[in-house]
């Protein structure tokens, strides 16, 4: 048993080189990394889900292929919107939730700091 978790941990290691050696090397990672909140698995997740940009003519297509637009019906004089579709790639979706997350944390404690109402 412990032999196996053993191999499952050296597995885990391999892989977590793996992803680290990616991010760093590939330029559209770097690039997407800039940003608040997105790490190496987030922009990988990103990158492997758009896959070619250049099939998509605006950045509303991606949103809208990712399942971030809302849904709409439209019936004679009936249009409505609701909720996002959630169409796309779960995981791409998930990894962007979890981004801007972290980006609206950041912020909210930034604001709170400036204005001297947080205290460590």
């Amino acid at each position: 048993m412990l032999n196996s978790l053993g191999i499952v941990e050296e597995s885990l290691e391999g892989i977590n080189n793996l992803i680290e050696e990616y991010a760093k090397e590939d330029e559209d990672c770097k690039l997407l990394m800039t940003v608040t909140g997105v790490g190496k698995i987030a922009a990988i997740t990103y990158k492997s889900s758009i896959d070619d940009p250049s099939r998509f003519g605006s950045s509303e297509t991606i949103g809208a292929y990712m399942g971030l637009t809302p849904r709409q019906y439209a019936s004679g004089e009936v249009n409505r919107h609701g909720n996002i579709s959630k169409m796309g790639p779960m995981e791409c979706r998930s990894m962007l939730y979890e981004a801007a997350q972290s980006l609206l944390v950041r912020t909210v404690f930034q604001a709170l700091w400036n204005d001297g109402r947080y205290d460590l």
